[in-house]
């Protein structure tokens, strides 16, 4: 198994992908024997830290030290350097980089790559997502953009096929999700 399809497997195992990503995962998944066993691998080693662990609500000076070792600084901002995230495969000619996630209220922002002529399946929208064109042009629901570009898709919408003709880079941002 490559390290792409290891680290997908176990962000799926942890319950860390969501919409889209989720949905592309599942389509590979139901396709991949090797992606299942990956799958099932992660999940028998999750659940095997289960019984070891218990929710202890950390001290304060804890948490202040996981926020500096996490690169925030003492006025709660942080900055994520190119080398910290890493891309993974989404689908055939399309990567994702998740710059920043927020575990409780979903929000999350990322670079989306794609290749020349790639193109991204319909998927539906359950927060809103902001996408900027840093690079090259993308067609989103028969807008086509370019670099500077911004598209917004409020949550509850569809997107049909995303498709880029000469490639492109992307920079999403998905907005807290509302209860």
């Amino acid at each position: 198994m490559d390290g792409d399809h290891d680290l997908s497997a176990a962000a799926y195992a942890l319950g860390a992908l969501e919409g889209k990503e989720r949905s592309a995962f599942l389509r590979k998944l139901e396709a991949s024997e090797a992606l299942q066993e990956e799958v099932q691998l992660w999940q028998n080693r999750l659940a095997q830290l289960e019984s070891f662990t218990e929710m202890v609500e950390p001290d304060s000076s804890d948490w202040h030290a996981v926020s500096r070792q996490l690169g925030f600084t003492t006025s709660g901002t942080r900055s994520i350097h190119e080398h910290e995230a890493i891309w993974i495969h989404f689908e055939p000619g399309v990567d994702i980089k998740y710059l920043q996630v927020d575990p409780v209220s979903a929000a999350r922002t990322a670079l989306l790559r794609m290749e020349p002529g790639c193109s991204v399946s319909s998927h539906p929208h359950d927060q809103t997502e902001h996408c900027v064109v840093l690079q090259g042009d993308v067609t989103l629901d028969q807008h086509r953009l370019s670099r500077g570009d911004l598209h917004i898709a409020p949550a509850g919408t569809l997107h049909s096929e995303i498709h880029s003709e000469g490639g492109c880079l992307l920079l999403l941002h998905w907005e807290p999700k509302t209860t």
